[in-house]
């Protein structure tokens, strides 16, 4: 569709991805990441196995990429495909191919105003909803209503030639492509029947089974009760049929319609998973900390002291678990001068880490997708983790001019250098505090769960799970599995730091003041870095000595509350505010 009508690579990944509830790989991203090569192979299978599909010619392998194939621009394999990296005097860029010279030409601002208004709906189904309904001459609007449409409509022509069961396609999909909606989840989003109707205009041939379903009065795939998904349509029976429930899945909503939601607010909520766990549920926007999720943590915790419970979950199921503090509230109130009433914030939330961690029933916390900033600090804040393997998770902080200051700087410390030195004090910890230093100083996040143990967020009891349907779950067995083994917390004062005072803060200085002479970084990027040294450091101590955790979580907040009031700091915040990406002043 996009070679027929004279889309450009980066026009459709900016209307194919997080837009319409894809990853943001989008298409052509996401074919230079499995590699071109791959792709034709698949699609010429499908063209010869597949004689007498009705829409056997749309998966001929176009002539341009035989070309690209001819000539290895395969993707991420070979260093170039549909995007190919360029240095230059801005840094690292990803230049698009210009799909009818084969040239790769500079990144453009990709802008479309119905995308534009779209982007501002939250909701996903009403957005899909505007996007159909405001498509017609829009040639944002009707690339993703041809091209959404036809697989809607070719994905219910298969049954029952690939499967007979909606739910089962619908998961497949999901499961294999990571959109948030399966296809005929995204068909009941848009309305079975509006859709069907505009099929029709488009001369898109829908499945018999489809009409039979709508002329019996049938109006969607799924049936809903009380906000729970209960059956889904059978058509070889004509009727909805129960959805079976799969072992080990446990679905908050579901919980909520039932009643189990034992206290909320507009950012969280408090919900009995049963055999006596609780889970504390973060429902903010993007999941970012704010003071309303800190009071319900606290409230859970009082919850949890009850006889009747015996652990915690600290999870959701949104796109992603956690992408930091909320920094909006974090720069208007640097900004307005109320910086007491943001210290009092900032140190309830590290009182927060610092509860969960030391309760004395065991807290499982449950990280998925992007576990950023606060995120991060959440995630090693219980007695476990239980991660999805696609988890995403690193401090960032120092990208909007701060760093962590709700026990990030502490936990790294006591989990990487503490441990090490309580084993032999013969060890050199220089090498372990570059480490630290370094997976913060540089933002550094994992690129899978896997990875964020060998960075020091998951440890080697921690549980990582491919199937994140199953994350919920599994958290809750852990907490079970605890408890039957006789659970016994940290001591309530917490374990000894290891801080190496000065000598950390000079190997730290030396190293940042050559990044500055070869431009690598900024003389503020200097300043936040050697703000963070000291903090690791335990400040200027003269010489390497045990501190307590409550030192280090001092030193966060102190040092935390200087950088607000920095102006480059509130540049930094009111950038990522505005563009979505770190400023670097």
């Amino acid at each position: 569709y996009a070679l027929d009508h004279g889309y450009s690579v980066e026009e459709v990944d900016n209307l194919t991805g997080e837009l319409i509830g894809n990853p943001k790989t989008a298409t052509f991203r996401l074919v230079d990441l499995v590699g071109l090569d791959v792709s034709n192979h698949v699609n010429t299978n499908l063209y010869e196995g597949a004689p007498e599909d009705e829409e056997r010619e749309i998966f001929q392998v176009p002539e341009l990429f035989k070309q690209m194939a001819a000539k290895k621009m395969l993707g991420n394999k070979t260093g170039g495909g549909f995007y190919k990296e360029h240095r230059g005097e801005g840094g690292k860029e990803f230049w698009p191919l210009n799909l009818r010279t084969l040239e790769y030409q500079p990144p453009s601002k990709v802008r479309f105003d119905i995308v534009g208004k779209a982007r501002k709906i939250e909701d996903l189904a009403e957005r899909l909803r505007f996007l159909m309904a405001n498509a017609q001459g829009d040639r944002a609007g009707q690339f993703i209503r041809d091209t959404t449409l036809r697989t809607l409509a070719y994905t219910a022509r298969r049954i029952p030639e690939i499967s007979d069961s909606i739910a089962d396609i619908d998961n497949a999909i999901r499961w294999g492509f990571s959109p948030k909606l399966g296809p005929f989840e995204t068909w009941d989003a848009l309305g079975v029947r509006t859709t069907v109707e505009t099929m029709r205009k488009l001369d898109i041939a829908v499945a018999p089974w489809v009409a039979q379903m709508l002329d019996q009065g049938v109006e969607s795939f799924y049936q809903h009760e009380s906000g729970r998904v209960t059956g889904v349509y059978n058509p070889a029976s004509g009727e909805y049929a129960p959805l079976i429930e799969r072992a080990g899945v446990i679905v908050l909503d579901d919980l909520r319609a039932q009643g189990r939601e034992l206290a909320k607010n507009e950012s969280a909520s408090i919900l009995d998973l049963g055999e006596g766990v609780l889970c504390l549920e973060f429902r903010s926007k993007m999941n970012a900390l704010d003071p309303l999720i800190t009071e319900l943590g606290f409230k859970a915790l009082e919850l949890l002291k009850q006889p009747q419970y015996v652990g915690m979950v600290v999870g959701n199921q949104s796109e992603n678990f956690c992408v930091g503090a909320n920094i909006a509230m974090v720069g208007m109130s640097a900004m307005t001068g109320q910086l007491d009433m943001l210290k009092q914030a900032v140190a309830a939330n590290q009182q927060l880490m610092q509860a969960l961690r030391l309760s004395p029933k065991p807290v499982v916390i449950a990280p998925y997708g992007r576990t950023l900033g606060g995120g991060a600090e959440v995630a090693m804040a219980g007695a476990r983790r239980v991660a999805s393997a696609e988890t995403y998770i690193g401090q960032v902080e120092l990208g909007v001019g701060l760093i962590p200051a709700a026990g990030g700087c502490k936990e790294l410390l006591r989990r990487v250098i503490t441990p090490a030195m309580q084993a032999s004090e013969k060890i050199d910890p220089l090498p372990l505090f570059q480490q630290v230093f370094e997976t913060i100083a540089l933002a550094k996040v994992s690129e899978s769960a896997e990875q964020a143990r060998a960075l020091g967020f998951l440890d080697e009891h921690d549980t990582i799970v491919m199937n994140k349907e199953h994350l919920i779950g599994t958290a809750k067995q852990e907490v079970l599995k605890l408890v039957a083994e006789g659970y016994t917390p940290p001591p309530r004062q917490g374990e000894p730091i290891y801080a190496l005072g000065r000598r950390a803060i000079a190997a730290a200085s030396s190293s940042l003041h050559q990044m500055v002479v070869g431009r690598y970084i900024s003389p503020y990027d200097q300043k936040l870095a050697k703000t963070l040294a000291y903090v690791l450091a335990g400040a200027d101590l003269t010489s390497p000595q045990w501190v307590t955790e409550q030192y280090i979580l001092d030193l966060e907040v102190e040092q935390f509350m200087q950088l607000t009031s920095e102006p480059k700091t509130q540049e930094r915040i009111m950038g990522m505010l505005q563009g979505g990406k770190p400023v670097r002043n």
